[in-house]
């Protein structure tokens, strides 16, 4: 199981602060969320995996130049 800060959600895929907007941030961008937190846990498995606004810049970027 993963975790992912509520800036995280925020920051890049366009939450806001209510419960029900980083609800449908979470869902609506779940393959790139569950993508990213299995890369973290095959990398370091004994570390439990809490993705930040850090873990998408690379992607942030990529989409920015596309």
């Amino acid at each position: 199981m993963a975790r992912i800060s509520g800036s995280a959600l925020r920051r890049h895929f366009g939450a806001v602060q209510a419960e029900a907007s980083l609800i449908a941030a979470c869902q609506q961008n779940f393959g790139l969320i569950e993508a990213k937190a299995l890369d973290r846990y095959a990398a370091t498995p004994q570390i439990p995996v809490m993705l930040a606004p850090a873990d998408f810049v690379a992607v942030k970027a990529l989409a920015e130049a596309a």
